[in-house]
């Protein structure tokens, strides 16, 4: 049997340290591959050998026994042997391992709510590194495809994902717990702590009782305190208000010497004074630091900068990126450059050694992962040493204070993760090179390899930071409270440093859906303000993306078009690309109107994205900007539920094209979902949208268009290029037809982790490991299935055409042009033809005016001549490599005799032809969405009776009339030519033909009044009167033609206006 019943799992992702996720998707089996996966991986790299043990151990969750039973049995299913440890704290268990020589496994959330827990991998020398994560991976990618390629009754997993039978864990070793206790009890003295009264806070901590017991061993006399049943989720970087009275009230009750605690798996310390004051994680290492004796640290950037001020004159100190692999590296490359003494700490306290420390004689063995226990013991010590009291030592400390918070969102990983990167890339400088940027007169410049440059003033790029700077000046901190921006560090999230020393850092976690906020200011009350203020102001601005000048409309503008929301008077914006008509008399400037148009003029772009927004009549503001101008607006040009999913990215998700080509437009093809963000990641200057791009093409005009679109058939092929069967024969017989190996050369295109190598390579591109990690860690899955499949469906004679083609590309650019002609097939449209682009055809436009709807996307991949990139690898990841010939679109009746459909294809869209005679009509409602009405020919009367009053003729040109329109609500359209059309309109609709899950919508409104949005409106009349802009009225057509769009689109996602006119959705196949 099969396993249609069987859930579809969600897939776990490394964070900033191990995997994470929400306990429901931690299933027996996501638990049991990923683990799999991972000793795979070891064996692989040679960290262990089949038949070790690997230790095993969890924090005190609900959900750590089943996912430690589910880790258990996929470390023996690898042939490893599984050794329980217990319940002990993350640095016991990695400690014991370390001396060990074995690799461990803990099963914690750490400091994360209860309904979420965490795997973290450790090999025998440390933390799993971020370069370890795509081989891990790539070996988990295995073992999934081996478990779900089982069969029901093959699997021992039920269709929910949990065992069929019940296992248990073996027997606890204790010795880890005492090997740690004994890390500190033979180096430290028993006296050490004689006399002080220490407050220990148990609540759920898992090294709770290790920690008292550590304690007492030093000499301390220790009060247990809060000790909890149920988790708590403490955490030290973020702590509640509760937690803080709690301590506070000890303070006040036993007068200790200090308050101690941990986060749920003990590896983020927690220090408070006798008087319950909290010591924030980053200046308590700093304590550390300074009785240890270290003579190198790596901390995070956003760590208090106090730590740079205490530390810089007695070591060496550097910052990294967020999360402990990274402190880890960082300390790694100070061992290998000499450091004797080498430590690094996280903003939570977690504190780690890359060194051997003696302490009385003893060594203090090296400790690379984070732990909680040293650094609350060397504070201890510290003050004892100085004879001070704990507040009088913190009180020496430079006074600056820092906070720290976080915002939730209600959504998932994939989706935070989408949302959060273009919070981040909104505020940075499109160089992403750039690690920092300060600014004075003129504006320094610090890339990540170290090289640092002054730019001119007439730098480009100085006026690109100059522009970001004033933008985030004026629109997230225009309080008079923020000063003028000094610098900008770009490490990891965004960090901000004022001319004041005020400090605020915006970062996205990477292990739940949260974006933390951290700030540095010259007192606690300022530090606190700045975090409020970006948590309830600043980061939710961010969400919605309003950094841009859109918030400079009007409030009178934005009132009048509330009112009446029907019609916007939309102007195109031309691309000038030079395989357009030039000129005045051009087609598309005679088009649309423009008459000092002197470019080439190749398109006219309707629609909101960025790159040519349309301008709003007749002040010819961007649609784009007003759009995201106010959430009033949004909600009424974009619709309710597209408005919550398009915070961060308010656009219309659907472009309006006329074209005109004079000469042919280079080869190209739209990469598929999961390439298109890969591509965006690796080189957003080239491919500015990680979005799906569908379009479809119509002839306008009666000498038609030519172009090029799909691969011909295969026996064309066999006539048509030359040695193309020779060398089809030639293969079939050197492979005996065996596409495995007629691809051999080819197989990187099925793996993400090879061909990022390949494209990399080819494309002269860099990126660091962890930008490559993490595109394997989030795409890897997705590629290699999408990619495996499309092979797996090939024939051999497909398989071919990938090798042949391939080998074309490669030719010389004289030669590869003419050849690249000779695969595809030369399609000619007459007037009111159109045809489909799928966006894994090559295709090209070689002459014709023609009108084109696509998705709002703008990424196209070229071969052949061009004056842009021409990227070969890419173009061939993302073709189909299918044999055939395009269907043209032909017009076929309907139920109304005015409307003939050009195509109608199920879950797709539906163009029709609308013919009407004089005076007649045609009716629609748009529910949520919009329509785009372009006149082509002639003139109608468009009415809005919900509304009324849409437009005052008077305010237009000397002939009172207009369009192109967006169109929302009930309209009805009437012919106002005076004789029956010999030539009608098209009108594009998107259909759904079943019941589909409607997630979002579209609607279009009125700005008429936008008109007048520095004056009275006076209404005229309830209806506007359209045709091609008005330009030439001397045309004696007997005719209209209208083309009305409209569309819904997310990410990887297409859903269309049905024939009704309302909306669906149509999920990603």
């Amino acid at each position: 049997m099969g396993r249609e019943n069987f859930i579809k799992p969600v897939q776990l992702r490394f964070g900033t340290s191990g995997l994470r996720g929400l306990v429901e998707s931690m299933t027996d089996m996501e638990c049991y591959i990923n683990t799999r996966g991972f000793v795979d991986y070891l064996i692989a790299i040679g960290d262990i050998k089949t038949e070790d043990v690997i230790y095993l151990a969890g924090d005190l969750r609900f959900s750590t026994e089943r996912i430690m039973i589910a880790v258990a049995k996929g470390i023996e299913d690898s042939g490893s042997k599984a050794e329980n440890c217990g319940r002990i704290s993350s640095p016991a268990l990695a400690y014991y391992a370390m001396q060990k020589g074995k690799a461990s496994i803990m099963i914690t959330g750490s400091h994360i709510p209860e309904d979420r827990n965490g795997i973290k991998y450790n090999k025998k020398e440390g933390e799993v590194l971020k370069s370890d994560e795509p081989g891990i991976l790539t070996h988990v990618a295995k073992i999934r495809k081996e478990e779900y390629a089982k069969t029901e009754e093959e699997t021992i997993f039920d269709e929910k994902g949990m065992f069929k039978k019940p296992i248990s864990l073996g027997p606890v070793n204790s010795e880890p717990r005492k090997f740690y206790i004994d890390r500190y009890l033979q180096v430290f003295s028993k006296d050490s702590l004689k006399g002080k009264k220490i407050v220990f806070y148990q609540h759920s901590a898992v090294g709770r009782d290790i920690a008292v017991e550590i304690l007492e061993g030093l000499g301390a006399q220790v009060i247990p305190a809060g000790r909890s049943d149920a988790f708590i989720p403490v955490d030290t970087e973020a702590i509640r208000e509760e937690d803080l009275k709690l301590v506070k009230n000890w303070a006040d009750q036993y007068n200790p010497f200090a308050v101690l605690s941990t986060d749920g798996d003990s590896d983020r310390p927690w220090l408070s004074d006798e008087n319950g004051r909290f010591l924030r994680g980053d200046m308590l290492g700093v304590l550390a630091a300074k009785y240890l004796g270290a003579d190198f640290a790596a901390v995070p950037v956003s760590s208090n900068d106090a730590v740079d001020t205490e530390l810089k004159e007695t070591l060496n100190l550097t910052k990294t990126r967020i999360g402990s692999p990274h402190v880890i590296k960082a300390m790694l490359d100070a061992f290998d450059n000499g450091f004797k003494k080498v430590v690094g700490w996280e903003v939570n306290g977690g504190f780690l050694t890359q060194t051997d420390f003696q302490i009385n004689g003893e060594p203090l063995k090296a400790l690379p992962t984070r732990d909680a226990i040293l650094p609350l013991i060397c504070a201890l010590l510290l003050a004892i040493k100085e004879k001070k009291t704990l507040s009088e030592l913190i009180d020496a400390l430079p006074e600056r204070f820092t906070q720290a918070d976080r915002i939730k969102f209600p959504i998932g990983m994939h989706e935070f993760r989408k949302k959060s990167g273009k919070i981040i890339e909104s505020i940075s400088p499109e160089d992403k090179n750039i690690d920092q940027a300060y600014f004075d007169d003129l504006i320094t410049i610090i890339y990540k390899e170290g090289e640092e440059k002054v730019l001119s003033k007439e730098e480009p790029l100085a006026e690109d930071l100059r522009i970001k700077k004033k933008q985030l000046e004026e629109i997230y901190f225009n309080s008079p409270e923020f000063k003028p921006i000094f610098g900008m560090i770009f490490t990891d999230g965004v960090r901000i440093i004022f001319k004041n020393n005020d400090v605020i850092h915006f970062r996205p976690s990477g292990n739940a859906p949260e974006f933390r906020c951290y700030s540095n200011a010259n007192t606690q009350e300022r530090a606190d303000e700045i975090v409020t203020m970006g948590i309830t102001e600043i980061i939710p601005k961010m969400e919605k993306g309003l950094i841009d000048e859109s918030l400079a409309w009007p409030d009178d503008a934005v009132k009048n078009f509330l009112k009446n929301p029907s019609f916007i008077d939309i102007k195109p914006q031309i691309a000038d690309y030079n395989w357009g008509g030039k000129g005045k008399k051009a087609f598309i400037p005679d088009f649309i109107g423009t008459t000092d148009w002197n470019k080439f003029a190749a398109e006219a772009w309707y629609g909101s994205h960025p790159k040519l927004p349309s301008l709003i009549e007749p002040l010819l503001l961007p649609l784009n900007e007003f759009i995201c101008c106010n959430d009033e607006i949004a909600r009424a040009i974009l619709g309710e539920r597209i408005f919550r999913i398009f915070t961060y990215r308010r656009t219309l998700p659907v472009i309006f094209k006329i074209l005109d080509a004079q000469k042919p437009l280079s080869i190209q093809a739209h990469p598929w979902g999961g390439l298109a963000a890969i591509l965006n990641i690796l080189d957003s200057k080239n491919y500015p949208d990680a979005n799906l791009k569908i379009e479809a093409q119509f002839a306008i005009d009666k000498e038609g268009m030519t172009m090029l679109n799909g691969f011909k058939p295969f026996e064309e092929l066999k006539s048509d290029v030359p040695g193309f069967e020779q060398r089809y024969n030639e293969l079939l017989q050197r492979t005996g037809g065996k596409k495995g190996i007629l691809l051999g050369d080819y197989e990187y295109f099925f793996d993400l982790d090879k061909f990022l190598e390949v494209y990399l390579r080819t494309r002269k591109l860099t990126v660091s490991r962890e930008i490559r990690g993490e595109l394997i860690n989030q795409y890897a899955e997705e590629f290699n299935a999408f990619m495996q499949d499309k092979r797996n469906k090939w024939t051999f004679k497909e398989a071919f055409l990938l090798v042949d083609f391939a080998q074309a590309l490669s030719k010389p650019e004289e030669e590869r042009d003419e050849i690249i002609d000779k695969y595809l097939n030369r399609i000619y449209l007459n007037d009111g033809q159109g045809i489909l682009y799928p966006a894994d055809h090559p295709h090209s436009d070689i002459s014709g005016k023609f009108i084109e709807v696509m998705s709002s996307g703008d990424d196209t991949i070229r071969a052949g001549k061009t004056t842009k990139l021409v990227d070969i690898t890419a173009l061939l990841a993302s073709l189909s490599f299918k044999y055939g010939k395009a269907d043209v679109l032909k017009a076929q009746p309907t139920e109304d005799a005015h409307i003939e459909s050009l195509i109608s294809i199920p879950e797709l869209f539906d163009l029709q032809s609308i013919r009407l005679n004089k005076e007649e009509k045609v009716e629609g409602e748009v529910k949520d969405g919009f329509c785009m009405l372009i006149v082509m020919k002639g003139s109608i009367k468009a009415q809005a009776p919900k509304y009324g009053a849409c437009l005052p003729l008077a305010t237009r040109r000397a002939n009172p009339t207009i369009g192109p329109l967006l169109i929302l609500n009930s309209y009805s359209i009437t012919s106002l030519e005076p004789e029956p059309p010999s030539y009608a309109c098209f009108c594009l609709k998107f259909i759904k033909t079943k019941e589909v899950k409607a997630i979002s919508t579209y609607c279009i409104s009125d700005s008429r009044s936008l008109i007048h949005s520095h004056g009275p409106v006076k209404k005229v009349t309830s209806t506007v009167v359209i045709n091609n802009c008005g330009i030439k009225k001397k045309r004696k057509e007997s005719c209209f033609t209208f083309l009305c769009v409209g569309l819904i689109y997310s990410t990887r996602t297409i859903g269309f206006i049905s024939s009704s006119w309302d909306i669906g959705f149509i999920s990603p196949r």
